[in-house]
């Protein structure tokens, strides 16, 4: 692989190890159905509409074997392919390869997996075919007597260890933090360290960051209250230049349905472009708005009403099917003065059918689901 590519290995692992803390609310849109039949082919076609016809935008097709594997994708700009992507399984249905085509059809890189037999990664060797010839870069995983990952060794064409990243678990398996270090294009490393700590509940209550970039040392600090941050510090080279914090009674009146993921996804923990900054840009949520929901005797949200302080801002509604399934949601902007809509439809099996989206009562955008099944 080119060496950014093969910087990314490590931020790719690191920002998976940022993930295992996410505390994920429930999904409106993932309720559970009945038994689904086994689909050969599933269509996603993406319409904008415009003089009341409908444009198609993209388009993504799907296609499964018999055991339920996704064996293909194939991603269109229209009808114009852009890139199309297989998958390879072994004997057992475990994921061993993938090959990607460009628009030409031509093979622009691939990943072959090698895996014990509890079908953890043990070897990761992944090409990018670039005339005249190729790039390749190979990452060896290892596990703990428990089985938890311990450290990821990533090496370049010529068998060179560019990038390193360790585990450190407590007594009880619960991951501490990590020591990563990678080598940058004039060949100097790289390192950063993640450190966390937890409440007897097992919950996040504090996360250290630092990063060392040549002279230049780099430290963010982040504590929770009930997996919510509510304070975020960011230092350079010893100056503290950003700093949020959050209201905690605030945090506490919302409930847990209202927390958002503690640690927002970014390529890495700690980048320092002028433009981010601000840690605000970087959250899921706006902490200034506070949010009143009422439930159905399901526990589903029947309606939410949205402030900034004592201002009302938006109003959202939900209607459900008879199988608690959502059908219908419309947001009420009380600042524009904008209605927005959305309709969602099912087969018989529960599986999407259409998403239509309005603005003031006009069709703006619709999805449509096609689906091909293999025969009993």
């Amino acid at each position: 692989m080119d060496r950014s590519s093969q910087k990314n290995a490590t931020i790719i692992n690191i920002a998976k190890l940022l993930l295992l803390f996410c505390c994920l609310g429930p999904s409106l849109w993932g309720q559970a159905t009945d038994s689904i039949p086994q689909i050969k082919e599933k269509r996603i076609l993406d319409y904008r509409l415009k003089d009341n016809q409908r444009l198609l935008q993209k388009k993504t097709v799907l296609e499964y074997n018999i055991y339920g594997n996704l064996v293909q994708q194939s991603f269109y700009k229209g009808e114009q392919l852009q890139r199309a992507e297989y998958f390879k399984y072994d004997r057992l249905g475990q994921l061993v390869g993938r090959l990607r085509y460009d628009s030409m059809q031509a093979l622009v890189w691939s990943e072959d997996r090698q895996l014990d037999e509890e079908g953890r990664k043990l070897k990761v060797t992944q090409t990018a075919y670039q005339p005249p010839g190729f790039q390749q870069q190979y990452t060896l995983y290892s596990y703990n007597s428990r089985g938890q990952i311990k450290q990821v060794q990533t090496y370049n064409t010529e068998d060179q260890l560019v990038s390193e990243v360790n585990y450190l678990y407590s007594q009880l398996g619960e991951l501490l933090g990590s020591n990563a270090w990678d080598l940058q294009e004039d060949g100097s490393k790289r390192s950063l360290s993640i450190l966390h700590e937890y409440n007897k509940k097992g919950q996040i209550q504090r996360s250290v960051s630092i990063l060392q970039n040549g002279k230049d040392r780099y430290k963010e600090v982040r504590n929770f209250e009930n997996c919510f941050i509510i304070e975020w510090q960011r230092y350079q080279n010893g100056v503290l230049y950003s700093h949020f914090k959050h209201d905690k009674e605030q945090i506490r009146q919302q409930g847990p349905s209202e927390i958002p993921p503690p640690l927002p996804f970014q390529l890495s923990p700690l980048e320092y472009e002028e433009s981010r900054k601000d840690p605000l840009q970087q959250m899921d949520y706006q902490p200034l708005r506070s949010i009143s929901t009422k439930n159905n005797d399901a526990g589903l949200p029947v309606k939410e009403a949205i402030r900034e302080g004592e201002k009302l801002v938006e109003v959202r509604y939900f209607f459900y099917d008879e199988a608690q399934r959502l059908i219908r949601r419309k947001t009420v902007d009380k600042v524009n003065e904008e209605v927005k809509e959305e309709e969602l439809s099912y087969t018989a099996k529960g599986l999407p059918l259409q998403h239509r989206q309005y603005l003031d009562k006009k069709l703006i955008q619709e999805r449509s689901y096609e689906y091909i099944y293999y025969s009993n």
